[in-house]
């Protein structure tokens, strides 16, 4: 059962904080001494934060998913990111088949990994971006969504939103990625109901694809 968390006025803020917060660090790249990444994991955390401390179903929801069957949840997370990781992999030998172009889209998203070491990147997806990104845009965000429109607007809207966010880069291939992550996650949050499942699959899909298997 989904339980009513922000007032709406509190809930419409904060989907327009994340805007506020994210699309100058699509834009820019970089804030004074904080690269892209330590950036993107700091917005990650100060939205995290924001929603703990706004929504209390977020605070009843996530304390109720790390009681019972974590491992089974890590495992469904983990299955989840390999599936999506031969999804997009599949699509990226299509999509450079059938778009010329698409191979310099690529090649632009991962530009950003010259900004630190592999290893940063990916403790950082690890541990902070992966998880936020899946407390903010389902277990906040899509939530909130559903909550006032039902299943079906609520989920596009929230894939809207999270889509909408990238539009900064400019990178039509990264929209098309957005688009297609922000369903496949946005499914398996309504279907199971589990950010711990869902903050594996991003994080693990993150680390496969940013650091371990890139898509040059």
């Amino acid at each position: 059962e989904i339980v009513r968390g922000m007032s709406r006025p509190s809930f419409m803020t904060y989907v327009l904080f994340t805007y506020v917060a994210m699309v100058p660090m699509f834009v820019l790249r970089r804030l004074g001494p904080l690269d892209f990444w330590w950036w993107m994991a700091a917005n990650g955390a100060v939205l995290t934060a924001a929603g703990w401390a706004a929504d209390p179903e977020l605070r009843r929801e996530l304390s109720a998913d790390l009681r019972c069957g974590y491992w089974a949840k890590i495992a469904g997370g983990l299955a989840s990111a390999v599936a999506l990781g031969v999804v997009f992999a599949l699509g990226n030998v299509v999509l450079r088949s059938l778009v010329p172009a698409a191979g310099d889209w690529i090649a632009r998203i991962y530009q950003l990994r010259d900004q630190a070491s592999s290893w940063r990147i990916g403790l950082l997806l690890l541990f902070v971006i992966g998880p936020a990104e899946e407390i903010v845009w389902r277990g906040v965000v899509q939530r909130g969504f559903v909550v006032r429109f039902g299943p079906r607007l609520g989920i596009a809207m929230a894939v809207a939103a999270y889509t909408g966010i990238h539009v900064a880069t400019g990178n039509p291939v990264l929209l098309l990625a957005a688009v297609v992550a922000g369903i496949w996650w946005g499914w398996m949050y309504h279907r199971w109901r589990s950010l711990t499942a869902n903050a594996v699959s991003h994080a693990v899909w993150d680390v496969m694809v940013f650091v371990l298997a890139p898509f040059h």
